[in-house]
């Protein structure tokens, strides 16, 4: 019965892995498809820019291969509870998961993947395509806004095809946090993209405003790297989070995304009187939320700082101590420099 049961749980993990490799397939040909289309299109076709599709199989083929890897890796993993390794061996390969983490394709390809996302984004508006978009084409801003923000379902998919953990747990409390957070950090950013349309927000930015714009949102895509990076090294939320790393994430989140885009919301509402309500109100609560998660952590990581400064001072003493002790005695049997360097030492600690 244990036996049809762990089969059966086997087979069900099996065909949602395949179901989120399939769902990421799509969704990856999809939007890379249409955003090479927008840039060939305006470009007349040249047949230097169908070489974005090339970039977009080698991504494509990034995440099948991490998705194996995963799936690969779990199931080892479920037939091997105790590995049988040596000492050495476990060693070395705890020092290795410790700094590359566990499964660590997972960021790496979303690093590529957003980089690539990133430079189709900067040049779609650099080069006034999505500005000129008909409204009412089906191929519109609309559509286009739609597109990028699917690098959401992306992210969703990415993770849950690198997700092992048991049902109602707090491990896989701790990863669907993750994945929400994320996913509604990537829709700010596509909202605050919309920015740039002057179709639909009736606004012309400065030259300078609107590099700003561009350039925050973009970096908002490529910030999910270091999350996922923290999912790998605390094995997908098994263990304990880097509290560094957390608050290094939190600080660049702070600086980089919710603060600008606040104060960039507040300028062009007071001043273009722009609908910016609904995601002014989120990077609000974002900025109460991380500033008040961030304190007890800026305490822990204060207090962990003494203690490893305590016990380095200690040990640093102790060996001191002991090669005093040391240099005393080696004198090759001499009774009379042992006095005399037991004198001298008990002078010096007078």
């Amino acid at each position: 019965m244990t036996q049809t049961e762990s089969s059966c749980s086997c087979s069900i993990k099996l065909v949602q892995h395949v179901l989120d490799c399939l769902g990421l397939l799509l969704i990856i040909v999809l939007q890379g498809s249409i955003l090479d289309y927008y840039l060939i299109l305006h470009n007349g076709g040249n047949a230097a820019w169908y070489f974005w599709f090339l970039a977009d199989f080698l991504i494509l083929i990034a995440f099948m291969a991490a998705a194996v890897i995963s799936y690969r890796h779990y199931q080892k993993k479920g037939r091997q509870r105790k590995p049988e390794v040596t000492g050495e061996k476990s060693s070395s390969s705890t020092v290795s998961a410790s700094k590359t983490g566990s499964l660590p394709l997972v960021y790496v390809v979303w690093f590529f993947y957003s980089s690539l996302l990133t430079a189709k984004v900067v040049l779609l508006f650099k080069l006034d395509v999505a500005q000129s978009l008909d409204a009412d084409s089906a191929f519109g801003p609309q559509l286009l806004k739609v597109i990028i923000a699917s690098a959401a379902v992306v992210f969703l998919l990415l993770v849950e095809t690198h997700n092992n953990a048991e049902p109602h747990s707090d491990h896989q409390a701790y990863i669907y946090f993750l994945i929400t957070s994320t996913v509604f950090e990537i829709f700010d950013s596509v909202t605050f993209l919309g920015i740039l349309f002057p179709t639909q927000s009736k606004i012309v930015l400065t030259f300078e405003l609107e590099n700003a714009v561009l350039v925050l949102s973009c970096i908002n895509f490529i910030l999910p790297t270091m999350t996922l990076y923290k999912l790998s090294l605390s094995q997908f939320g098994a263990q304990a989070r880097t509290l560094g790393l957390q608050l290094l994430y939190k600080g660049l989140h702070l600086g980089l995304v919710n603060i600008p885009y606040f104060v960039i919301r507040v300028y062009l509402w007071t001043l273009y009187d722009h609908d910016v309500t609904l995601f002014l109100l989120k990077n609000i609560l974002a900025v109460i939320v991380t500033a008040r998660s961030a304190v007890p952590d800026i305490r822990l990581w204060w207090q962990s700082i003494r203690v490893t400064q305590n016990k380095r001072h200690v040990c640093f003493g102790g060996a001191m101590e002991l090669g005093g002790i040391y240099e005393i005695t080696d004198n090759h049997g001499d009774e009379t420099n042992i006095h005399d360097a037991k004198k001298e030492l008990y002078s010096t600690q007078l």
